[in-house]
């Protein structure tokens, strides 16, 4: 008896999988060449504002409540 089979072959999960894998990889590679863990709150809150745009009152708010009462 035949039994006919079409489009049983498929690369597509395969396509996916690669797709996916090489998400990953830049994903890795962005967080090894951009991130830099640091132990200073204030080091950390300078590097994120050369990277983002903030608005100059929201950054003086944030430099009155870290600064504190110095």
């Amino acid at each position: 008896m035949y039994l006919p089979i079409e489009d049983v072959i498929s690369r597509e999960h395969l396509k996916k999988n690669e797709q996916r894998d090489e998400r990953m990889e830049a994903f890795v590679k962005r967080l090894k060449d951009d991130f830099e863990v640091g132990l200073s709150f204030e080091r950390n809150l300078e590097a994120f504002f050369r990277k983002n745009k903030t608005r100059k009152a929201v950054r003086e708010l944030i430099d009155n409540v870290v600064g504190g009462d110095e």
